[in-house]
C-alpha cells in the first residue's frame, strides 16, 4: 500500500511546557498530568503530548489558535513564564537526557545513551530492534551528565575529557543551567570511568562531579 507524507508544520502551532510546575500548570488548564490526551483551553483544541522525561509537555493546537493558547497559559495558576532554547536546553541536561544529534545519533546503543531504563523488555518484547537491544553487551563508552566545578568556567561542546592528564572522552553538549546555578555537561566517556574526571575549559580544567 502507498503512504502519503504531508507536510503540516504551518497548520499547527507547538507550545511546550517545562520544568518542575509544568503539570500543574496542564491541571490548571483542563488537562491531567497523569496522562496524554486532549483538552479544550477556552475556544482552542489541545493535544497533550508527555515527553520521556522529567516534567515536560508539547501542547499541539491549530495554528489559528496558537495565540490564545499562549495567553491561557500565561495566565494560569500558578503563572509560568516565557523561556526560549537555551533554558529548554538547560532543563533538558538538568534531566540527563541526550540530545538527538548532540549526544546520541542512529550508531548510538540504547544502553550507551543511558536510556535502557525507558525500555521495559518484558512488557515490549516484539518492538522494532528488541532483538538487537536484548544481545547488546554492556557498551564500552556512556553519555553521562556531570556538574563543572565553580561557576566560571564554560566549556563548549568537543572539549576534552581528561583523566589522570590523559584525554579520555569529550563534551557532547553543555548549558548554564540558572535554576541549579550550575554549568551542566553531557559527555562521552569509557563506561569504566570513575571518579577523578576533569574537563578541559578553553585552557582551564575544571573537576566534574556526577549529576
Amino acid at each position: 500500500s502507498r503512504v502519503t507524507v504531508t507536510d503540516a508544520s504551518a497548520a499547527w502551532g507547538a507550545l511546550g511546557l517545562r520544568g518542575p510546575a509544568s503539570g500543574a500548570v496542564l491541571a490548571s488548564l483542563g488537562g491531567d498530568p497523569r496522562g496524554s490526551g486532549p483538552i479544550e483551553t477556552g475556544y482552542a483544541p489541545v493535544r497533550a503530548v508527555p515527553a520521556a522525561f522529567g516534567d515536560d509537555w508539547l501542547l499541539l493546537t491549530p495554528a489559528e489558535f496558537a495565540a490564545g493558547l499562549y495567553d491561557a497559559i500565561a495566565a494560569a495558576d500558578p503563572a509560568p513564564g516565557p523561556a526560549g532554547s537555551l533554558a529548554s536546553e538547560a532543563l533538558r541536561l538538568a534531566d540527563g537526557r541526550p540530545a538527538w544529534g548532540l549526544d546520541v545519533t542512529d550508531q548510538t546503543h540504547a544502553l550507551a545513551a543511558a536510556l535502557g531504563d525507558l525500555v521495559d523488555a518484558k512488557k515490549c518484547e516484539t518492538f522494532l530492534g528488541s532483538g538487537a537491544l536484548g544481545a547488546a553487551k554492556p557498551p564500552a563508552t556512556v553519555r553521562r551528565c556531570f556538574v563543572v566545578a565553580g561557576d566560571d568556567a564554560r566549556p563548549q561542546a568537543a572539549a576534552p575529557v581528561l583523566l589522570r592528564n590523559k584525554v579520555i572522552g569529550t563534551v557532547t553538549s553543555a548549558a548554564w543551567a540558572p535554576h541549579l546555578g550550575q554549568m551542566l555537561v553531557m559527555v562521552q566517556v569509557p563506561a569504566r570511568a570513575g571518579a577523578g574526571l576533569v574537563v578541559d575549559a578553553e585552557g582551564q580544567e575544571r573537576a566534574l562531579e556526577p549529576r
